[in-house]
């Protein structure tokens, strides 16, 4: 017993309990304290043998320690990673720049941060494709910048890049300037995924020079 944490303690007899009912008890974990003090996970198994045997019983322990450890190191290396996505996200949606991410072929509307959801005040357009972007906001820009984007993975750089847009649902479009950079977007294998958008409005500027 001294061999048991006492959080373990209960498992233990019970599994006693069902070697004296059943003759077996099915495969369980717990700790074993060794002499140094540290603990060693196991997994264990037991069950009775026959009278004429020259014992009453055979257990089996087998140490599981490496498997706990490498489980903890998976573990805290996914908190990690999630840590960093949520921190990530949380910079990019709240970025001062407009941002958007548009993904496969049809270069479907997969984020937009806050910054370019306010500027088209026109609901969510995630889901859309570059095509149907287009229509609903009534885009007078060449969509082929975007699509040689992702064909090439040549990014492309404007200054004060002129459109015109419907961003307030009014059915007549405006005029607007940005400064942009277009990036391609990878996925986990190094391809070509998508297109990342970055912008700022500079329509006051322009029109005031």
């Amino acid at each position: 017993h001294q061999l048991t944490p006492p959080e373990h303690m209960q498992a233990t007899l019970d599994a006693v309990e069902l070697i004296r009912k059943n003759g077996s008890c099915p495969v369980f974990e717990k700790e074993y304290i060794r002499k140094d003090g540290q603990r060693v996970s196991v997994l264990m198994g037991s069950s009775l043998l026959s009278k004429n045997d020259f014992a009453e019983a055979v257990t089996y322990v087998i140490d599981i320690s490496y498997k706990k450890e490498a489980d903890a190191r998976e573990q805290e290396l996914t908190n990690i990673i999630r840590n960093q996505r949520e921190e990530l996200y949380s910079i990019l949606m709240n970025a001062p720049a407009m941002i958007a991410i548009r993904r496969g072929p049809e270069l479907k509307l997969e984020f937009s941060n806050k910054a370019a959801t306010e500027f088209v005040k026109y609901g969510s357009s995630l889901g859309m494709t570059t095509k149907q972007i287009m229509d609903k906001l009534k885009v007078m820009a060449d969509p082929g910048i975007s699509e040689e984007i992702y064909r090439t993975g040549v990014p492309y750089k404007a200054k004060a890049f002129h459109i015109q847009l419907d961003r307030f649902d009014t059915g007549k479009s405006e005029d607007v300037w940005f400064d942009l950079i277009l990036e391609p977007v990878y996925d986990t294998t190094g391809a070509i995924d998508g297109v990342a958008f970055f912008g700022f409005d500079v329509t006051g500027l322009v029109k005031a020079n």
